[in-house]
C-alpha cells in the first residue's frame, strides 16, 4: 500500500452508534488528506448505510468500529479460562463470548500465536459485537475489510505519542461510550485499565435535549457530533457528571497523579471542549494529539468530526504506512482471536539451569523470575545422613554424600560432579569428631554459615 511516504488512495470507514463516515484517504508524508467523504451524525446505520457506500473509495478499506475492551496481564493469569473469566467480568458478559487480541506490554506491538505469555496482555470484547459489525460490511460490499476497535486505536496513537516525545506521561485516557466511559492509565512503556465509569455520551445528549428543549436524541445528537452548534456556554454543565465521576475514581486509586487528562471516543472538537474544563479541576492539562487531517484538493474546507487521531492511527496501521509504528493494531476481521487456542501454543515456561547466589538462570543465561523448584529428596533409613547438607557455597548447597565422594585431599581439590548444573566448590576433608566437633548452624547470610557458637 505504500510507496515511500506516500500511500496509494484507499478507503476509511467510521461505525459508530451516533456516528458514521466514509470516504477516500491518502497519506502525503506529513497528513492524510480525505476527499469524496460523507459524515453522518444522529442517524442509525440503516438510514446512513446508502451514503456510505456511494463514499467508499478505492484500495484497501480501513474500518474502525466502537465498543468496550477490557485488559488482562497474561503473566497474572493461572489458565487461559482464568484469564477469560476476567475479561468476561470487566465487560459484563459470558466467559464464552470472549475474543481477543495479543499485546507485547512494553511494546504495545501484535504478538502472534506462538508468543510467550511472560510479557503479554490480552485485549478482550465480545465476539457478538464484532459479528454485528462484520454483518454491516457486508452488507456495504467490504466483508474483507480491515476491521479494528475505536479505542484500540486511540490507545495506540497515545502509546506512540508518549515514545516520541508528543505527549508526556502518565496519561489518563477517558475514553466514551454511549453508556459508560472508560478510564486507562498509559505512560511510554505500559498500559493499565483502571476503571469504567457509569457515564456515556448518552448521559450529554439527555443535557442537551433539556438545555435546547429538544424532543429527540437524534437532534441533539446531530448538533453535537456533527459541529453544527457552539457548546462553549454549557461546557461547564456537560463537563461536571464526567468530572465529579474521575475525581471520584482517582481518590480510590494509589497511584501517582496523571499529568494529563485525554478524553477519546467523541469528535475531535468535542473531546477537546471537555478535556479543557475537566482537566484543570482534576490538576492536570488537557492532552490533545495534533490532528493530521486535511481536505484532499477539490475537497471541502473544512473536515468537521473526522479528523480524531485514532482515525489517523487506524489507516496508517490499516495500510501498513512506515509513518506509525501500529502500536495496539488489531485487525479483528482476520487475526486469530482466540484466548485457548493463544495459551496452548506458548512456549513452555523456562526452567531453572543453575544457580548463582541465590539467584536462578535458564539455559539462555537469563535470570527466571518464576524458578521451577525441584523438591528435596527424602532421607532413608539405609543412608540417613546422605543428604545432609553440610554448607552452602554462594546460594548451593554441598551435600555430604558430595563429600564423601570426592578425592582426597592434596594442596590443590579437584573439582565434584553433582546432580545439578550450578557450580559446586568441592567439600573440604572430613575432620574427625575426636579432634573437632562438628559446630551447629543456626542460619546462612549470603550463603555464610553463623554458627551456633559465634
Amino acid at each position: 500500500m505504500t510507496e515511500g511516504a506516500i500511500t496509494k488512495p484507499d478507503s476509511f470507514l467510521m461505525l459508530s452508534g451516533r456516528e458514521f463516515a466514509a470516504g477516500a484517504a491518502t497519506w502525503n508524508g506529513g497528513r492524510l488528506e480525505i476527499g469524496h467523504y460523507v459524515h453522518i451524525a444522529g442517524k442509525d446505520f440503516e438510514d446512513a448505510e446508502k451514503d456510505l457506500k456511494a463514499h467508499l473509495g478505492k484500495g484497501t478499506v480501513a474500518a474502525q468500529v466502537t465498543l468496550p475492551i477490557a485488559v488482562c496481564d497474561l503473566s497474572k493469569a493461572a489458565s487461559a479460562d482464568e484469564a477469560a473469566t476476567t475479561l468476561a467480568a470487566r465487560l459484563g458478559i459470558p466467559a464464552g463470548d470472549v475474543a481477543a487480541g495479543f499485546f507485547e506490554k512494553t511494546s504495545a506491538r501484535f504478538l502472534p500465536p506462538g508468543s510467550s505469555l511472560k510479557n503479554a496482555v490480552a485485549v478482550g470484547f465480545s465476539r457478538k459485537r464484532i459479528a454485528l459489525h462484520r454483518a454491516d460490511l457486508a452488507r456495504l460490499g467490504v466483508p474483507n475489510a480491515v476491521l479494528t476497535i475505536r479505542m484500540l486505536n486511540a490507545l495506540g496513537s497515545l502509546r506512540e505519542a508518549l515514545k516520541n516525545g508528543t505527549a508526556e506521561g502518565p496519561v489518563l485516557c477517558a475514553s466514551m461510550l454511549a453508556d459508560s466511559t472508560q478510564l486507562f492509565l498509559a505512560s511510554a512503556d505500559s498500559i493499565e485499565e483502571i476503571s469504567a465509569l457509569d457515564i456515556g455520551y448518552t448521559g450529554l445528549l439527555s443535557q442537551i435535549m433539556s438545555a435546547l428543549n429538544l424532543k429527540f436524541e437524534g437532534s441533539a445528537a446531530r448538533l453535537f457530533f456533527g459541529n453544527l452548534y457552539d457548546f462553549d456556554s454549557l461546557a461547564d454543565a456537560l463537563a461536571a457528571p464526567l468530572l465529579g465521576r474521575i475525581d471520584a475514581k482517582l481518590r480510590d486509586l494509589h497511584h501517582d497523579k496523571p499529568k494529563s487528562l485525554m478524553i477519546s471516543g467523541l469528535p475531535p472538537a468535542r473531546a477537546r471542549l471537555l478535556a479543557r474544563h475537566i482537566a484543570p479541576r482534576l490538576g492536570m492539562e488537557p492532552l490533545c494529539l495534533p490532528i493530521l487531517v486535511t481536505a484532499s484538493e477539490g475537497g471541502l474546507p473544512v473536515l468537521p468530526a473526522i479528523g480524531a487521531p485514532s482515525l489517523v492511527h487506524m489507516f496508517l496501521s490499516a495500510t501498513g504506512n512506515p509513518a506509525c509504528a501500529g502500536s495496539f493494531h488489531l485487525d479483528v476481521n482476520h487475526e486469530t482471536l482466540d484466548l485457548a487456542a493463544f495459551w496452548k501454543a506458548a512456549p513452555p515456561e523456562r526452567h531453572v539451569i543453575h544457580m548463582y547466589r541465590g539467584i536462578a538462570f535458564d539455559e539462555t543465561g537469563a535470570v527466571v523470575e518464576r524458578p521451577h523448584v525441584e523438591k528435596p529428596v527424602k532421607e532413608t533409613d539405609a543412608h540417613p545422613d546422605k543428604h545432609r547438607v553440610l554448607r552452602y557455597y554462594r546460594g548451593t548447597p554441598v551435600y555430604a554424600d558430595e563429600a564423601e565422594a570426592a578425592p582426597a585431599a592434596s594442596n590443590s581439590a579437584q573439582p565434584v560432579s553433582v546432580s545439578i548444573s550450578a557450580p559446586v566448590i568441592p567439600a573440604e576433608a572430613k575432620t574427625p569428631a575426636s579432634d573437632k566437633p562438628q559446630r551447629r548452624i543456626l542460619r546462612y547470610y549470603r550463603g555464610t554459615p553463623v554458627y551456633a557458637d559465634e
